[in-house]
Order: structure tokens, then sequence, then C-alpha cells
């Protein structure tokens, strides 16, 4: 948010993988995928032929594939809640020397700008405000090789899009619509819900659900607000509709999400 970019709409956009490394044991803390399509903390319980059994911290249990755990490039930011960056990409470093780095920073720290630290890490760029998401989309874009894991292109977020994705991260909790959003990145509404789809492979509405979606499961992971507070400050008209949406989206219904971290 300091940069200009909100995190959630970073997150939704993004979603970057932090995997297993090429050897693990049971115990090790990793960030594994879960059936919501999101990543998250989890503790390897098994390592079976058929892949890597974990459980979360928010609770439930889930079996990964190894093959698909191998991220091409992890965005990190040296300032993180219980972990300093530098860090963080040297534990990555050591268990998948492979992997490209970004750090997406507001923060300053002189081991970053060193040459050395650069090429030790196999750091790719730092990213300061502002940054736009089709900035930060596009710079992903040019780090990834042609070898990547990726099964198709990457995306390429135009002008339009690039407008209309800032506008919905600021904006997450009004009452949006294709034609306010649309006349206020100047363009006509059929055109913006064109190029969205085109590019994001979403409609505007879908992101902009997944969006106060992912914002939700931020603030029940990390406060005591109500629901009911948590509806109306993410943009559901009510505890009934979030919880619908929610459990639609993750395959949990808000309560169980909450609890499974309280219990932690």
């Amino acid at each position: 948010e300091e940069m200009g970019i909100p995190r959630a709409a970073v997150l939704q956009a993004l979603r970057e993988r932090l995997v297993v490394p090429e050897k693990v044991a049971p115990g090790e803390v990793i960030f594994a995928p879960s059936a919501d399509g999101c990543w998250y903390p989890a503790t390897i319980l098994a390592v079976e032929p058929g892949g890597i059994r974990v459980c979360f911290a928010g609770g439930g249990e889930h079996t990964c594939a190894a093959s698909d755990l191998r991220p091409d490039i992890v965005v990190l930011d040296i300032a993180m809640p219980l972990l300093n960056g530098l860090d963080a990409a040297r534990q990555l470093k050591r268990l998948m020397p492979g992997v490209k780095l970004i750090f997406l920073t507001v923060s300053e720290d002189p081991d970053l700008g060193a040459v050395p630290v650069w090429e030790n890490l196999n750091i790719r760029g730092v990213l300061r405000p502002p940054v736009s998401s089709g900035d930060l989309v596009s710079r992903i874009g040019a780090v990834l090789s042609p070898g990547s894991s990726m099964t198709g292109p990457w995306p390429q977020l135009g002008e339009s899009v690039t407008r209309a994705i800032d506008h919905l991260g600021r904006h997450f909790d009004e009452d949006l619509t294709v034609d306010a959003i649309a006349e206020v990145i100047e363009i006509s509404s059929s055109h913006l819900a064109h190029v969205f789809r085109a590019e994001t492979g979403l409609s505007v509405r879908d992101y902009l659900t997944r969006l106060r979606v992912t914002i939700v499961q931020d603030l029940l992971a990390s406060t005591d607000e109500k629901l009911e507070s948590v509806a109306a400050r993410v943009g559901f008209g009510d505890t009934s509709h979030l919880a619908h949406v929610f459990q639609r989206i993750t395959g949990r219904p808000p309560s169980a999400y909450r609890r499974g971290y309280s219990a932690v």
C-alpha cells in the first residue's frame, strides 16, 4: 500500500509460489497449494510416491505433486512479517538454486544494492514506487525464460487493463460497475469488458470478487474483526452474501477458515 499498489491486488494478480525443494522431510515447513488455489504455510506430514502430503497452518491436509511445485520466479519484499526478505532469498537459493527473484519494496537495505548479492542470489530486479500492476507483470514476463513452466503465454497488460486493476485495488469496497470503471479510465464499457477478459482471463466482476475474497482471507487470518464488519469493509452487501461467495471460491465457510488460523 505504501508503494501505491494495494497488497491484495498484487496477491490476487500474481499468486507467487514459494514451494518445496528437491529433498524434503516430514516436519519441515513449506509453502504449498491448497484446494482454493492459494498458497499457505504448511507442515510436511509424509513424502509419498504420489506426492507430498502436507497439513496447512489454517487446517486441512492436501497432497501435492512435487513436479507441480517448481517456481520459475518469486517476488519478495525486504520487510516481511517474521522474515527478512534477504534471509528468505538465501533460503530459496539453497533449496532451489535456479529460482529467479524480484524485490518489490519501499525499504532501503544496503546489501540489496551490492552486485555480489544480486549475482549470488539470482536477483533480477528491484522495483520501487511508483509501480503499476502492469509494470510488475511486464517485469516478471521479461525475466521468465522461454523454457519456464508456464503452460501458456505470459499475460501482457495494456494501459487500460492496468488502470482498471489499479482502480479496483483502490476502490474494491465501493459499488463498482464496468460502466463506472470505464468512465474513469476513459474507454467504452464494452471495450473494457473485452480487453479485460482477453488480458486477464477473468471478467471485471469475477476479478473484483476474487480480490475481495483475498482481502477477506487476510482479515480473517490476521484480525478478530466481526464478520459483519468485514463484509461492509470489503464491499459485500451482507454476511450471507460474503459467506456464499467465500465458500464458492475457497471451498470453506469464513468461520471454518478463521477457526483454522486461531487454532495455530
